[in-house]
């Protein structure tokens, strides 16, 4: 095996070879609407890269094919051929459906078109974001095709795809893993670590994900893409803009200021969030559901500069810190008179650097490295008890890779890399007893110390074989875990993984694509699950030393339509999971429980079986009426157990419809939003305390929401979500939705 891993090295080393050209040429423009208006953050991509118009609508890009593509939420996107010597001049017509994407990176780690790709894409757009401006980021996912949000408390979230949560869902930030050490089975809090004020875009992989981006993207993969401030030239700029939300019923008092200025080919943004947040009101009786108040403050910096046509250096650096993130159902369930998360912390620095290459059938290299520290401090006090449990947990997550996108022979386009990760864990815990001042230091969940390491290549490629489009790749990755205490003395855990994936999308009639996609996953045993010893919600984990990578063999068939009044997707899949990492009851020290709790250990023992449907459709009723719909049937079957998988969504769906003029001055918008009764349990869903053994109810909300551009750099938004104050609860969550709450916030461009 270590014979395999050096001749894929090397065999990588020799494809990303190739000396770099400077023969291409920087082509410069300017992006304006039907109106004559300037249009900011358009996409701009010549087939290889993409970059952002800025405020002035105005762009420069590398012209490496001749062609370039523009697109911008709202309107119609545009391809243009390049001609040498003349300027490059963009009109966009108004967009008869307003979510109608014609360019994603997620899916192929490259630009492409999600009506060609084989598999099933959603985004959300910055302009969904800015009509939205939704609390947190998973609420930004809330009306999402595919998505199903689950939040153990108000401030979490966690997204299901095709029927997978947690660990076995992989969440990058402008393209470094979120996921790390120590994501742990089930529903987790950490998408809520990043400002949805800084987002350009998110990206929904359902299903495949694991040949690019590796373990844990059994489920897919969700993509968040912030802002990048994009060079001007000429002497120095400086912008200003800020957003404020005040919102009732569940309250919320939000503000951000932002910067963004620069010179010549350099540019840099960067702003200041902060957040606070009541408690939350449910819908109907059930009042306020306190813990669940919390505050946050956010911080971001990025810095771009183009030293030269077709390169480009990114630095970001961004930092989220929330306190006193309360647990509800801990204390309203499970015999706590205090539980939260404070402090929650993250910090995330990364360094991208672009290059186009043009030589040796290299297209372009790109190379990042990153930084990443989390800090999470669990506070909680049993009823009737004077002593405060503090965990400490510090993960430290360094990584690295290098990508390469090449032309072999044969008419494929290649996109090859190199991942590197290394993750290091210091975890503890102190018991005080609050009224004596007496403190003692305990074991942490996790083994002190614990390190994990990930090294995996890559190659995907992808050709058009007459109109058909036919793309294959396949992922090496070995991984390592070592943890040692005194407890249960040091150990290593080396597991490694082989995956490939393959798919076709055939050209049925204009407009109209069929596809079929297959495609093996896999999660690697990480540090969570080998060491963790400690509490969940049905007694005490403890840890374990022999564990090998879940796995999947999935298909998905289905068919896209596109024209310029309708789009649509229906797709059908099947996915078989094997060697999943499951709680069984075990012993610790000879013992079948642990202070007073029982004993759980993990091993691969459960088999499983997920097959779903899901359609999505936009239709432009008229110029300024457009329609949203889409519905996610999932199903899933414990093999091993004989039973259902736990915290399968119900059916679930939207229903909108927009009123969008042609003017852009003003705009609505109606949004149902509703899900299925869920009684079809695990025997560990009826032993969850989040989830009623009877079953969850049925629920929909009506949310009617707004906006009006008063004057050029300010605009009003708002909405009255859950209108009809509908009590209701999402199936596997830990609190219930939010009542009747009408908020209403402004953006204001301030120099």
């Amino acid at each position: 095996m270590r014979v395999l891993r050096l001749l894929l090295l090397l065999a990588l080393i020799l494809v990303l070879g190739g000396r770099v050209s400077q023969a291409q040429q920087t082509v410069s423009g300017r992006v304006r609407d039907y109106a004559g208006a300037p249009v900011s953050g358009a996409t701009v991509s010549n087939g290889h890269e993409q970059v952002r118009t800025d405020r002035d609508g105005a762009f420069a890009i590398v012209d490496a094919t001749g062609v370039l593509d523009i697109s911008a939420g709202g309107l119609a996107s545009a391809r243009v051929r390049l001609v040498a010597g003349q300027p490059v001049e963009v009109v966009l017509a108004p967009a008869a459906l307003r979510h109608d994407e014609r360019v994603v990176v997620t899916a192929q780690r490259q630009d492409a078109d999600p009506f060609v790709v084989p598999g099933s894409v959603s985004v959300v757009t910055r302009r969904d974001l800015e009509e939205r401006l939704p609390r947190t980021t998973p609420d930004a996912l809330a009306e999402t095709a595919g998505v199903f949000m689950q939040k153990t408390n108000h401030g979490g979230g966690s997204p299901f795809l095709r029927g997978l949560v947690g660990n076995q869902v992989l969440i990058l930030v402008d393209g470094v893993r979120l996921n790390n050490a120590t994501y742990r089975l089930g529903p987790n809090q950490y998408l809520n670590t990043i400002d949805p004020a800084t987002i350009e875009r998110i990206e929904v992989v359902r299903g495949h994900g694991a040949v690019l981006y590796g373990t844990d993207a059994m489920g897919g993969v969700v993509h968040v893409i912030t802002r990048t401030p994009m060079p001007r030239g000429g002497d120095w700029f400086l912008d200003a803009r800020s957003v404020v939300k005040g919102a009732t019923g569940t309250p919320e008092q939000s503000a951000r200021v932002e910067l963004e200025g620069g010179r010549g080919s350099f540019a840099w943004g960067g702003g200041v969030s902060v957040r606070a947040f009541g408690d939350l009101r449910a819908g109907g009786d059930l009042g306020v559901r306190a813990p669940s108040a919390y505050d946050e403050a956010d911080l971001d910096l990025k810095g771009h500069w183009v030293p030269g046509p077709g390169r480009a250096l990114t630095v970001s650096l961004q930092q989220t810190r929330q306190e006193n993130v309360g647990r509800f159902d801990q204390v309203a369930q499970r015999g706590f008179a205090s539980w939260a998360f404070d402090p929650q912390q993250r910090s995330l620095a990364s360094a991208t650097y672009r290059q186009q290459v043009g030589r040796a059938g290299v297209e372009s290299l790109v190379a990042t490295v990153a930084v990443q520290r989390v800090l999470e401090e669990r506070r909680s006090r049993r009823t009737g008890s004077t002593v405060e449990v503090v965990e400490r947990d510090v993960v430290r997550v360094g990584s690295g890779g290098l990508v390469a996108s090449w032309r072999p022979l044969g008419g494929w386009r290649v996109i090859s890399g190199i991942d590197v990760t290394t993750d290091a864990v210091d975890s503890g815990r102190t018991d005080t007893n609050q009224l004596t001042g007496q403190s003692r230091a305990l074991r942490g969940l996790y083994a002190d110390d614990a390190s994990a390491r990930s090294v995996a290549v890559y190659a995907h490629g992808q050709r058009a074989i007459g109109p058909a489009h036919v793309e294959a790749g396949a992922r090496y990755a070995s991984h390592v875990v070592r943890a040692s205490a005194p407890t249960f003395g040091a150990f290593t855990l080396d597991a490694d993984a082989v995956v490939a994936q393959a798919g076709l999308s055939v050209p049925l009639t204009d407009g109209l694509r069929s596809f079929v996609s297959v495609w093996q996953g896999f999660r690697a045993p990480n540090v969570d699950d080998v060491s963790a010893l400690g509490g969940f919600d049905f007694g005490i984990e403890t840890p374990t030393q022999t564990l090998q990578p879940e796995s999947s063999l999935a298909v998905e068939g289905g068919a896209k339509w596109r024209s310029a009044t309708w789009s649509a997707s229906a797709s059908v899949y099947r996915m078989d999971l094997r060697d999943l990492i499951e709680r069984v009851r075990g012993t610790w020290l000879g013992q079948a429980t642990y202070e007073g709790q029982n004993v759980w250990v993990r091993d691969n023992v459960g088999r499983a079986r997920v097959h779903g449907l899901e359609v999505e459709t936009q239709v432009a009723l008229s110029p300024s009426v457009q329609m949203r719909a889409w519905l996610t049937q999932t199903h899933g079957q414990e093999i091993t157990r004989a039973e259902p998988m736990r915290r399968i969504p119900p059916v679930h769906g939207l229903l909108g419809l927009a009123w969008r003029p042609a003017s852009g001055s003003h705009w609505a918008e109606l949004v149902w939003r509703g899900a299925g009764r869920q009684d079809r349990l695990a025997s560990g869903d009826r032993a969850d305390h989040r989830i009623d053994p009877n079953g969850t109810a049925s629920w929909h909300t009506l949310t009617v929401r707004g906006g009006w551009r008063l004057a050029t750099g300010v605009e009003l938004v708002g909405a009255i979500e859950n209108t009809l104050d509908q009590p209701y609860r999402v199936h596997g969550s830990g609190i219930d939705g939010a009542g009747r709450t009408a908020w209403v916030g402004a953006h204001v461009r301030l120099f």
